[in-house]
């Protein structure tokens, strides 16, 4: 009797493991044909920032996967989800950023608003491609943020040239280099900003020279003295 009992356990315990054996095979089958569906990976991708709140990223990896395969009624479905939320993310920063009174607001305003034109022209984009592949009408809604970022690129550079003039003053390779950084950040909002090409050429440079004097704090005249005649010197070297 005890013989019998084992042999059927046996039979059982081989039929689970065959059954198990049987179910992870079709769930890793069906997995690795997914994968290579075109456009998953872009919609699973756009599904996971979603689901973190990463609404921008939702939408630009979803679109990635709409140009690829346009009949995906599970990605139009998120895009209609995701980019409203994400529209409304950037004009709730935006809202708060106009209330500042600080011109480093205004870089920031660039950023959001060129975060907008972005996300649209991935929605325009979009409705196009769906509209000849599969009659569908997506009907989000583009914002125009031209105006706006004319405004706010030129007062953007301002804020950064005025923070490189600051940190030129002071001779020493850190606020150079700073200096540096601000300059070349002028000319990324508007290209030829005034001449912060020049100046960010000099303070590079200067940023990268070794000191032999100990830097003070003085008369700006003379601080601005030693860092020319060490540019010259720079330059006759080089």
């Amino acid at each position: 009797m005890s013989s019998i009992l084992i042999a059927r356990s046996k039979s059982l315990m081989k039929r689970t493991t065959q059954i198990t054996f049987f179910i992870i095979s079709s769930i890793l089958l069906i997995s690795s044909c997914a994968i290579f569906i075109p456009g998953y990976s872009e919609y699973s991708s756009a599904k996971k920032y979603y689901q973190i709140g990463d609404y921008d990223s939702a939408v630009h990896s979803i679109s990635r996967s709409l140009q690829i395969k346009a009949d995906n009624q599970k990605g139009i479905a998120l895009l209609e989800l995701a980019y409203p939320l994400a529209v409304t993310r950037h004009q709730s920063n935006i809202n708060m950023l106009n209330t500042l009174e600080d011109a480093s607001k205004w870089p920031d305003l660039v950023y959001e608003y060129e975060a907008l034109e972005n996300l649209g022209n991935q929605v325009e984009l979009l409705k196009s491609i769906l509209k000849i592949q599969m009659n569908y009408n997506l009907t989000l809604a583009v914002g125009d943020y031209f105006d706006e970022l004319k405004k706010a690129r030129p007062l953007a550079a301002d804020y950064h040239y005025t923070k490189g003039m600051k940190y030129r003053d002071d001779i020493s390779k850190k606020s150079q280099k700073e200096a540096a950084i601000n300059f070349k950040l002028a000319q990324k909002f508007v290209a030829n900003y005034k001449n912060a090409q020049q100046l960010y050429e000099e303070t590079r440079a200067a940023a990268t020279i070794t000191l032999l004097i100990r830097p003070f704090s003085g008369n700006i005249n003379v601080a601005s003295f030693i860092r020319n005649q060490m540019m010259m010197q720079q330059t006759t070297a080089s």
